[in-house]
């Protein structure tokens, strides 16, 4: 579970520094990292708060991030 959440935290600090000013791209990958992350509703549940707080603290430079990414988390969880 560790090494899971390691390698998406890396994976996203290598992409907010290649794209950083590409938004769109933002919105293609984060829900591809959600369902590779997502095993079951129960885990999903489990480990819901360290996947967003990872997310945010990628996010927070701007306001519009953190809830476009949270967004994004809420359209994961339908999927």
């Amino acid at each position: 579970m560790i090494i899971l959440l390691t390698i998406v935290h890396l994976t996203l600090i290598q992409l907010q520094n290649i794209m950083r000013n590409h938004w769109w791209m933002w919105k293609q990958i984060i829900p591809s990292l959600m369902r590779f992350a997502i095993i079951s509703k129960n885990w999903w549940q489990q480990y819901l708060p360290t996947l967003r707080s990872i997310l945010m603290a990628h996010c927070w430079k701007r306001k519009i991030w953190i809830v476009s990414c949270l967004r994004l988390i809420r359209k994961s969880l339908v999927v």
